[in-house]
């Protein structure tokens, strides 16, 4: 096979996730596409983390770990991308895995479609079940256009740096800002795709997301509506410069989106005990509201129509309850 040659880069930043990083370590070191450079980057674990990563580079000798202090996941990613020398590169996060055969198939679709830039499907795994996202199994080709469509409409989930091959010279001229502590990769993709005349799409779920507590959306931060506000304005901000009006609709619905994930992971968050102060204050940030208010309900699944209404009415104890529901569902 032509690719057999083509050297694989796969960067895995590790921050204190001692149960999941076997797990994870395993699933990339079983591929079937064996040509891989392997590189941790870990960011000053404190929980045992690093001794485990340590121990799998006696297992295989592709693996390299770096340890540093914590510097945070997109620095981390930097410092990967930096020293990776494959011809290609992939994120995986250290709490999540990979199909085994994730390599062999990314690469075959990238060299086939000859394209820059693969996306796969994936399957968000939580603790009683699964839900599988772009599974169709078919392989097409997007335009930049599209994609940047595809990555503002959150349900498609390509907003995500993982499940992802990008060529390494693309991927090495945009750099993830150390300013945002989440939507970095959003904002990493929306620069990539700037960059390339179109992507490929492998709609087949080779990798598999968990959904645990652990997980920056999901773990409990007093901070959570903050940092999201920052990295909407610095998402709309950087579409706005660079599209004009273009994308319009397609960021004020990437931005109620991520209100109805602070309203599920924050307002309701069984760690908060002001659930309706906190919904309040999120749709009083002018950001969250002005996107709310002009948001349309089209392309949404019903349970999220229902939500925008509520929200769109000021419906607040029935948004709680919504999104009460869905934190039992993903319990």
């Amino acid at each position: 096979m032509k690719s057999e040659n083509e050297l694989i880069s796969i960067i895995i930043p590790v921050y204190n996730v001692r149960p999941y990083i076997a797990r994870c370590l395993d699933s990339v070191i079983k591929q079937t596409y064996k040509n891989l450079e392997i590189i941790i980057i870990d960011d000053g674990s404190t929980d045992g983390s690093a001794k485990i990563c340590d121990e799998y580079t006696e297992k295989d000798s592709r693996i390299r770990v770096i340890h540093r202090g914590n510097e945070g996941v997109s620095s981390a990613r930097n410092l990967g991308k930096e020293i990776a020398t494959g011809r290609w590169l992939s994120f995986v996060d250290a709490d999540d895995t990979i199909e085994p055969e994730f390599c062999e198939e990314m690469l075959r679709c990238a060299n086939d479609k000859c394209v820059d830039y693969v996306c796969s499907g994936y399957k968000r795994i939580f603790p009683h079940g699964s839900e599988a996202y772009n599974t169709s199994f078919k392989r097409k080709v997007l335009k930049k256009n599209e994609f940047i469509y595809c990555l503002l409409n959150v349900q498609f989930g390509y907003g995500f740096v993982h499940m992802k091959l990008i060529k390494a010279n693309i991927a090495k001229l945009v750099t993830f800002d150390k300013n945002l502590e989440v939507g970095e990769d959003a904002l990493y993709n929306l620069e990539i795709a700037d960059k390339i005349p179109e992507v490929a799409i492998l709609e087949k779920p080779l990798y598999n997301y968990y959904a645990t507590s652990n997980s920056v959306v999901k773990r409990w931060d007093k901070h959570y509506i903050e940092k999201y506000r920052k990295a909407v304005e610095e998402i709309k901000s950087y579409i706005e410069g660079k599209y004009g009006k273009e994308y319009e609709a397609d960021v004020e619905n990437f931005i109620t989106y991520h209100a109805f994930l602070i309203l599920v992971n924050y307002c309701c968050h069984d760690k908060n005990k002001h659930r309706l102060d906190s919904l309040k204050k999120l749709l009083d940030i002018e950001i969250f509201r002005e996107a709310i208010d002009t948001s349309s309900y089209k392309n949404l699944r019903f349970s999220r129509r229902i939500t925008l209404y509520c929200m769109k009415h000021r419906r607040l104890k029935l948004c709680i309850f919504i999104g009460r529901l869905r934190q039992f569902m993903l319990k």
